[in-house]
Parts: structure tokens; C-alpha cells; sequence
């Protein structure tokens, strides 16, 4: 990868911690742990108060539907 691109992706990487208020120095897989933490809370609110009453929610890994 050309340096300048290196540069840019990395100055990329801190906005987008700094905006989700995440440490600098933490691991991909914190990373990863915290977005899940956010998308699931961010999905059981909009299953709570959907206002068409739709349902959104999936399956469980392992649960069988007939």
C-alpha cells in the first residue's frame, strides 16, 4: 500500500474511534465487541417501539423453525 494511503486509512481509523468515543489503544476484537454491544442495543430498542408493531427479531444460531 502506497504510504500516503497508509496515512490516510490510520487518520481514518482515529476519527472514527474518536467519534465513537472508543479508546485509541484498543484491540480489533474490543472494537468488535463494543459495535456488537451497540447494534444489539440500537435493535432491541427498535424491536420495543416499533410503531407499525413489525417484528425484527432473528433466530437464534441453533433454533429450528418449521
Amino acid at each position: 500500500m502506497p504510504p500516503e494511503l497508509r496515512k490516510a486509512h490510520k487518520e481514518n481509523d482515529k476519527a472514527v474511534m474518536q467519534a465513537y468515543g472508543f479508546n485509541l489503544k484498543m484491540s480489533e476484537s474490543e472494537i468488535v465487541a463494543e459495535l456488537f454491544k451497540m447494534y444489539e442495543k440500537l435493535t432491541k430498542k427498535k424491536r420495543q417501539t416499533d410503531p407499525a408493531g413489525f417484528q425484527f427479531d432473528t433466530p437464534q444460531i441453533g433454533s429450528r423453525h418449521s
